[in-house]
């Protein structure tokens, strides 16, 4: 009898088992549908973008400036967005933009977005020296047109700090 109730809870055990497998592995599984939506046509996104950039440093807007991001595939729904060294007003450097392998995702109406935030992805190029800044950013891509919104905030030998609220929009050359 003892024998019996062993058996009956190995039984179980086996059973619980397997159905704890079996449920987890059916939890993860994912139609055609949302990957689709979760994937980005890396080729409809790398490319030159021209357009128009609106800075602000510490509060203050300045002219807008004309500008061609760049963005490069480095890996699976990875990008790099790069804007070359740009004058803002008289200030004595030039700011770029530096966005590392930032992950792009597509939403339900096709929009493509991305966010995030690097510890170096502003850089004040001054003429001694460059300052790195870190930077928040999102932004989103539909129809060529590309949009993009950076803040960040850097100090200068510790001394004054610079605050950057940068918007750009452009349209795939």
């Amino acid at each position: 009898m003892a024998d019996n109730i062993l058996y009956k809870q190995l039984f179980l055990l086996i059973t619980l088992l397997f159905s704890s497998v079996y449920c987890k592995s059916n939890s993860t599984f994912r139609d055609d549908k949302s990957m689709k939506n979760s994937l980005v046509n890396n080729a409809n996104i790398t490319g030159n973008y021209s357009g128009v950039l609106t800075p602000m440093v510490n509060g203050k807007k300045y002219a807008d400036v004309n500008c061609i991001y760049t963005i490069t595939k480095t890996d699976d729904n990875k990008m790099d967005i790069y804007l070359p060294p740009f004058q803002i007003g008289s200030m004595p450097g030039k700011l770029h933009i530096d966005i590392k392998n930032t992950t792009f995702t597509t939403d339900p109406n096709g929009n493509i977005l991305f966010a995030g935030s690097q510890d170096q992805c502003v850089y004040l190029k001054l003429p001694l020296f460059t300052i790195k800044a870190k930077g928040t950013y999102s932004g989103s891509l539909k129809d060529k047109q590309f949009n993009i919104q950076i803040q960040s905030e850097g100090k200068i030998f510790f001394l004054k700090s610079f605050k950057t609220d940068i918007k750009f929009k452009g349209i795939k050359e």
